[in-house]
C-alpha cells in the first residue's frame, strides 16, 4: 500500500472544506443495522446519533486532501483527551510511532 500513498499529504493551507457525509463517521455495519431496523438508509444517521456535529464541525470543519491517486477525507467528530503525556503515548507503538518519537 505504502507505494500507493504520497509520502506528504496535506500541508499548511491545503484541502477544501467539506461537509461530512454519513459514511465518514458512521461504520457500515451500523448503517446496515440502521437500516434494517427502520426499513430505510438515513443518509442524515450521523446527525441523529450525534446532534451536536453540526456545531462541532463549525469549530472544526472537514477537509478532502487529493494528491495524485489518493482521495483524504479528514473528518472530526469528537475531542479526546489522554491520561498521559504526550512522551507515552502510543508507547507500546502498537500503531505508528510513539508520542517520544513525535
Amino acid at each position: 500500500m505504502r507505494r500507493h500513498i504520497p509520502r506528504a499529504i496535506l500541508e499548511d493551507g491545503d484541502g477544501q472544506l467539506v461537509r461530512p457525509r454519513v459514511e465518514d463517521v458512521v461504520s457500515v455495519q451500523f448503517r446496515e443495522g440502521h437500516a434494517a431496523q427502520e426499513g430505510r438508509y438515513d443518509p442524515q444517521l450521523h446527525h441523529r446519533l450525534e446532534p451536536r456535529l453540526k456545531t462541532f464541525g463549525s469549530d472544526f470543519p472537514a477537509i478532502e486532501v487529493a494528491r495524485e491517486r489518493l482521495r483524504l477525507r479528514y473528518v472530526p467528530s469528537a475531542v479526546r483527551l489522554t491520561d498521559c503525556g504526550l512522551a507515552d503515548v502510543n508507547g507500546a507503538a502498537r500503531v505508528g510511532r510513539t508520542g517520544r518519537a513525535i
